[in-house]
Formats: structure tokens, sequence, C-alpha cells
């Protein structure tokens, strides 16, 4: 499906927006241009950004709060590098920067772009996603970073820093509100408890806001928001170069999320779902579907007749008896001591535990029929430990350290037929029988009917109501172990040229048991020693496979290296090459899929590992200051390698997870800003990139390649996979642009106006793994905007803002609907929203 962007919002260009997508620190006062210099920890120590050779970009806290930059996902507007997608909630969000990011909907899959808030990382997306308060910046490093981040980062690193408590008094309040009901509170406060020796720090932040998808049956809304999050830090400055600081967080979700919006109507849906069908009664389950338009699924292997919804009405089909939950806690606390050893040596400890549990359960064929729900939680608790040396010197600055991770994941999957289960079995069962030819049926049809699942009469095939409310429950019990020794030196060889050597080396050791129970009696038949007919027919339909329990482990090493050469040709040039490998490692997989079969409950162990992925980076950069340093411009040339890619896609009942075998890509990354006079800022990035599959001849097949296989192959799981070689993976759009131009004007001696726009550009690009066409996006445009009326003190602020307003409709991620071949769903990423926010500092 194409979506293509109006123009509309050239209108308004001239309209407020945050100058928040700087990528570098700014002094933005109306009687100097000159841009300050640029302090990133880009290599764990405070540079200037001339010294850093890394393609790194920056965004400051009040910059991103401009922004309306509430939390990981967004910061996506800001980084044009940086691409986040989220499925059916939390657990299953994808960071990638450069084309590469994993899909989740696998607990066992950890994330090719590593996050780590305040020197802890976070081992999975869905602990990283509370809401953003007192944030002192957020740095995006690209390309491998494993040198000097003890946990694998084969892609990049998002780097987040908190404010730390001051022993200046302050604090801040601002309130928020805008349509769908939304609301926010933010507040922070700071101050000493012993002068000069002990400090605190207390932020929180509560967000309301109702959906923005319904229900097209019942009215209800779904993707809203209920979330609070809160945060205490104490510093101890124990003595001169000697600090302990001490933080702990918490935050609870309570919403009800994603629901997807169909873009197809294939066949199954209207034959065998909708009400009326117009393939006839018999067939027909009677659910309502939306009005569509009538039109062709077209592909180059087979073409479905069928209809299209407006996906810009952002309806869902649900059953509302269980519509969806993806609440969550999250939380946590930690400790990070620093020492001055000597002049030239100091030591940094951190110590964390973390924890994270959420339980999703919904809806999850996608129609308003209640056929089939479910969903898989994660209960999961983070221990880590990093400790590091670090000496400057005059001709030598290193890095050494070693860092720890364990974690344990309890992960629960629940899937069950609904009421209206049994007729989707009777119906699409019918549908595939009329199909085949029949050899010895009537021997098949009397075990079948001896079994009391299955009943032959007037309409046809029958399945026993019974089957309601049996279904599977999947048991997994999870635990890695990492270890890391890292380490980087620089050798100062001059004043200006500088050589970087660094290198890590992991060790991994995993292990998870598994317990797949299933009361489903239809999936406990084995088909095939009763009819070959009844396999081809029906084995596609047993989705509940019990299995025994068992166990598996995998364990791995691995040896990184990175390296790079510096020259700053003047205080405000300098240009830098880079080397560096990348490794996330490979695992197991937790889904519950164990590869078993009907009538066996012996596990298939070959299905649940996978292997790791591995990354190369060769890297070119000029980092500058031009114009009197009223300009900064900063531009990477990057070719990238990725071996192993690990791919998690969906076939419309259930997920493959395998290796692809090489992605390719090389681009050009380019940030700015420039401060043309006392008035004016102006600032973004770009990204040009080409990327493709060098090597993934595995690749899951869309429906219609499935369709066109024929029966037996789909039954007899011998599709033919489809080869990506040369093509682009999907979320990866050639061109990503982000902008910003924010006026300044002084009103009096007392008030200041801000004016201004932040836009974000991205050229086509697919979000479905099997890069059906139908789950693309075509080239837009997302513009936001505010206006700010603010004290020149800086105390209060009142702001008017806006966030895509031209009201793109953007899919999220596509995907085959559930269980109905054919047809195709999507989440959405929001519609125009709109709000006022006002600020309070004191």
């Amino acid at each position: 499906m194409y979506f293509q962007p109006t123009k509309l919002a050239l209108a308004i260009s001239f309209i407020a927006a945050t100058h928040a997508i700087s990528g570098m620190a700014q002094d933005t006062t109306q009687n100097n241009r000159e841009i300050e210099e640029v302090t990133v920890y880009a290599q764990k120590r405070a540079q200037s950004i001339l010294e850093v050779p890394v393609s790194v970009a920056s965004y400051g806290g009040d910059a991103l709060e401009q922004a309306q930059v509430r939390d990981l996902s967004d910061l996506q507007q800001v980084a044009p590098s940086l691409v986040f997608n989220s499925s059916s909630g939390a657990t299953q969000s994808i960071m990638t920067i450069r084309g590469i990011g994993t899909a989740g909907q696998n607990s066992g899959l950890e994330q090719s772009v590593g996050v780590f808030i305040d020197g802890v990382y976070r081992g999975r997306p869905g602990s990283a996603l509370s809401d953003f308060v007192d944030i002192e910046a957020v740095e995006v490093l690209r390309g491998p970073q494993g040198t000097l981040f003890g946990r694998n980062t084969s892609a990049g690193v998002i780097s987040v820093r908190s404010k730390k408590p001051s022993y200046e008094a302050n604090g801040h309040v601002s309130l928020s509100g805008g349509d769908y009901g939304y609301k926010q509170i933010k507040a922070g406060v700071t101050g000493p408890l012993i002068a000069d020796t002990l400090a605190y720090r207390l932020s929180a932040t509560w967000q309301e806001r109702d959906g923005y998808v319904e229900n097209a049956v019942t009215g209800e809304d779904y993707n809203d928001k209920n979330r609070s999050t809160v945060r205490g830090q104490i510093l101890w400055d124990i003595s001169d170069g000697t600090s302990l600081r001490v933080m702990a967080d918490y935050t609870e979700t309570d919403e009800v999320c994603c629901a997807p919006v169909p873009v197809f109507y294939g066949p199954a849906t209207l034959g065998l779902i909708a009400n009326p069908s117009p393939f006839g009664e018999n067939l027909n389950i009677g659910a309502p579907v939306q009005a569509f338009t009538p039109g062709e699924y077209v592909s180059p292997e087979l073409n479905f007749a069928g209809g299209y919804p407006d996906i810009g009405d952002y309806k869902t089909d649900r059953n509302d008896s269980s519509p969806g939950d993806d609440s969550f806690i999250d939380g946590g606390f930690s400790a990070e001591f620093n020492t001055d050893l000597t002049e030239s040596l100091s030591l940094t400890a951190i110590a964390a535990h973390r924890f994270f549990e959420t339980q999703p359960f919904g809806d999850i064929d996608m129609t308003a029929a209640d056929i089939w729900s479910g969903g898989r939680g994660q209960d999961i608790t983070e221990n880590s430990f990093e400790l590091r040396l670090s000496h400057t010197g005059e001709r030598l600055d290193w890095t050494a350290g070693a860092f720890y991770f364990d974690q344990d994941i309890d992960a629960e999957g629940r899937y069950t037929w609904g009421e209206q289960g049994a007729a989707y079995l009777s119906n699409v069962g019918l549908a595939r029988l009329l199909g085949v030819e029949f050899v010895g049926l009537g021997d098949a049809v009397g075990q079948m009917l001896g079994t009391g699942l299955v009943n032959f009469g007037a309409d046809g095939l029958e399945v026993n109501p019974a089957i309601a409310g049996t279904g599977t429950h999947e048991e997994v019990s999870y635990n890695s172990e990492s270890l890391a020794f890292f380490g980087q030196a620089t050798w100062n060889i001059t004043e200006a040229l500088s050589w970087t050597l660094g290198v890590r080396y992991s060790e991994e050791e995993k292990e998870a048991d598994y317990v797949v129970a299933s009361d489903d009696p239809f999936s406990q038949v084995d088909l095939l020693a009763i009819s070959q007919s009844l396999f081809n027919s029906l084995r596609p339909l047993q989705v509940h496979i019990p299995v025994q329990a068992t166990s598996d482990d995998y364990d791995d090493d691995d040896v990184s290296v990175a390296t790079s050469l510096n020259f700053e040709l003047s205080d405000s040039l300098s240009v830098y090459g880079r080397y560096a490998q990348g490794y996330k490692a490979g695992g197991l997989n937790l889904n519950g899929t164990i590869g078993q079969t009907p009538g066996n409950p012996v596990a298939n162990l070959d299905t649940l590992q996978f292997d790791p992925e591995d990354t190369e980076s060769y890297e070119v950069g000029v980092k500058s200051f031009l114009f009197d340093r009223t300009l900064q411009l900063n531009a990477t040339v990057f070719y990238q390698t990725v071996t192993d890619f690990q791919v998690n896609s969906f076939d419309g009942v259930g997920f493959t997870l395998q290796n692809a075998g090489e992605i390719e890509g090389q681009g050009l990354e380019i940030d700015y800003s420039w401060n043309p006079t006392e008035n004016w800022i102006i600032s973004g990035g770009l990204v040009l990139q080409d990327i493709e599959y060098a090597d993934f001849k595995t690749g899951s097949t869309t429906i219609a390649q499935q369709e066109a296989a024929g029966l037996q192959a789909r039954a007899e799981g011998v599709v033919p996979p489809q080869d990506l070689t040369g093509e682009t993976p999907n979320f990866v759009s050639d061109v990503t642009y982000a902008g910003s131009v924010t006026y300044l004007h002084e009103l009096n001696s007392d008030l200041m106006l801000k004016l201004g726009t932040s836009y974000r550009y991205r050229s086509d690009y697919t979000t479905g793994q099997d890069n059906d066409s139908f789950t693309e996006n075509d080239d837009y445009w997302i513009w936001n905007a505010n206006v700010t009326l603010a004290a020149m003190d800086e105390s209060w602020a009142i702001e008017l803002w806006g966030k895509n307003l031209t009201d793109e409709e953007v899919i999220n991620i596509g995907f085959d609907t559930p269980l109905q071949t054919g047809s195709l769903s999507a989440y959405m990423e929001a519609p125009m929203t709109w709000g006022l926010t006002g600020r309070l500092n004191f």
C-alpha cells in the first residue's frame, strides 16, 4: 500500500519549532552568535567533539523538551540516523542505526543498538521507554562501540545522561494539555543536604492521553498513555576527587496498546469472517468489518480479490472482550563511584540492579470475531557491574575495564481459541478440503469422527465448539551471563595527531528451560497418521502444539577491535579515520516454537539457536567550526558490513528466527548548526545511504508467494524461501533528513518570542520483514511546530505546539493479518496532535 504525503507543510514552515536537532550545544543569547565548544562523552570522558574520532550527535535536555521528545520513541524526530519502530507493545520495540536493528517479538533477542542510561545498560528495549525528565543530554553514537561500552553494540549506542544533583537549590514544574485528552505534569527539585558534601535531586512525571485508534464496532479507543515515573538521586562528594552517586527510579504504566488497523481485506476475511460474506453465508462467521473500497492485492506471484478500508480513519477491528494490554512496570537502582587515585589515574565503578515486568494479552486475530487471543509476557531481572581505570597523560591516555552482566527472564505465553474459534476452523477447513483431491477419505473421516473433534454435516466440516478456551501455555526460564574485558589507548603523537587502539573480549553463557503445555485437542492429533489429505488440509491450523519439558544452552566468545586516527588541523577543524568491529551475541529462541509436530512431543532443538551478529565498519569524517564559529558542520562517510544478521519475521501465524547471510551498506552522515544572525538558529542532520542484503537467499515469503506455492507445499513446510539478495532491508530509507529553523525575537527587556519549525523527511521504505510492497511507506515529511513566549530570565515560558501538522498517515509496521490469508494490517504512527505547555523554573 502506498501513501503519498502532502506538501501542505511548506505553508507552515514559518511557525515555531524547536531547535533541538542541533546535535551540538550552543549559546543562543541575542548578543553572541558564536557556537560554544561541544562537549561529548562518547569515549567515557568529557572531550571536545573535535577530539573524538567517532560519528556522534548530542542533543541537550532543554532542547529535547522543547521538541516534545518525551521518550526514546520520539528521539528519531531529531536524530536522522535513528529509526524507532514498535508493534504490539514495549517489548516489541526496534531501534536501528545505519539500517541495522533486530525485530522484537522474541525475549531471546538483544538489540543491535545498545541503550545506556546513566552508564547502566538496558538489556531489552521495553525497559528504556520511560518518560524523559531532568535529562542532561542524549548522545547517538553511530557504528560499533564495543571497546569502551562493555555490552554488545554492533550497530551503535544511545547514551542518556540525567542531570546530577546540584548544591544550588532550584526546581521546575511544567503542565501540559492537548487534544486526545492529553495531560502531563513534569517536576523536579534539587539542592544541598549538607553544603558542598551531600546533594539530592528528585524528579517525577505523569502523563495521560486517550488513544488515537478507535474500535470500529464499540467506539473504544486504544493506543492510549497512562504512565508515571519517579527518580531520586543522592550525590555524596566524599572528598576532593572522590564521589558516590546513588540513583533509583520506578515507572508504572496502565495502557491498552497496540491496536493495528486493517490495510487490505483479503478473501479469507471477506469470505470467512465478514458480515455479510460475498462468498456465501455457509462460510460466514458474521463479524462486522469496516467499509472498504473493492480492489485487488496485486503481486507478481498471485492476485487476491478484496477491499481497502481507509487507514486514515485510524479504526481497528477488535474483539473488545480482550482488546489488549501493554502495561508494564520498570525500575531499579544504581550506584556510581568515582575516585582519583593519582593526579592522572582515576577509577570508576558502576553497579546496578533492574527489573521489568509486563504480561500483555489481547485479541490477536485482528477481527471483531472472538477467534484467537494471546500474548507473551516478560519478567526480567538484570544485575550489572562495570569497573574502569582511566589514565590521562601528556602522551598517552588509556582506559581499561571489565563488565559483568547477569539477566534472568521468566517468559510466559498464553494463546487460546475464542468462542468463535470452532466456527473459524470449520470454515477454513471446509474451504481447504473443497480444494483437494481425497484418496481413501472415508477411513480418514471415520477416524476423525472417532476423536470427537469434528463432524461432517450438511454444511461440511464442523469442529466441536468445546475447543473454545483451549490453547497453549508456554513457560520459559532463561539466564544469560556475560563477562567482558575492554580497553582503549590513545597515543598523542603530536599536539594535533592522535592514534587510538581498542580491544574487547567477551564471553556469553545462556541457558533456557522450556515447558509448552496445550489442552487444545485439535492440535494434539497426528493428522499425518490418519490421512495425507487431512494433513495437507488442516496442519496449518494446528497452532497450539504441546511439547515435553526440555532445556538448551548456548556458549560463545568474541574478540572485537577498533582503531582510529584523529588529526586536529586547527582549533576549529579536525579529520579522522576509524575502523571498528561490532558483535552481538547469538542465543536461544524464547518464543515457545520448538519445532515439535502433532503426535510427537519431543522437542527439535535445531530450531532453538541462532548465531551471533558481527559488524565491520569503516569511517572517514570531518568536524569543523566555520564562519567565525557561527556554523558547526560535521560529516562522516561510512562503509559497513554485517554478517549473520539476526532476522525475526512474522508469516501470519508465527515468527521465524534465523540469520541472514550478509548486509552491506555505505553512506554519508551530516550534522550542522548555524547561527546566521543573532535571531536565527538553523540546525539539523542528513543521512544518505545505500543499504542492501548482500546475501540473503532464505528470506521469509510474502503471503502471495506462500499461496502461489500451493496447499501441499505449505502444509509440508516446503514453500521455497524468498531470495532477498540485493534488496533493501525493511525500515531503511535511502534518504533521511531532520532539521529545524528557529527565530528569536526580543519583545522587550523582559519578554522573548520564539518562532520556528522542525521537520523530518524519509524516502520510501518497507516495514515488513518480507519486503511486501503492501507494507511500504512512500516518501513523506513530518512537520512539527511551536510558538513560545518566555521570560528573558528563563523563569517561565508558555508554549503552543503541534506535531505531525499535516496529518501524515505513516505505517509503523505492516504485517500479514493472523489466520487470514491474503489480508494485511498495520500499526500506525500517531496522527496530528497539538497542545499547550507552561513551564516554571524557581
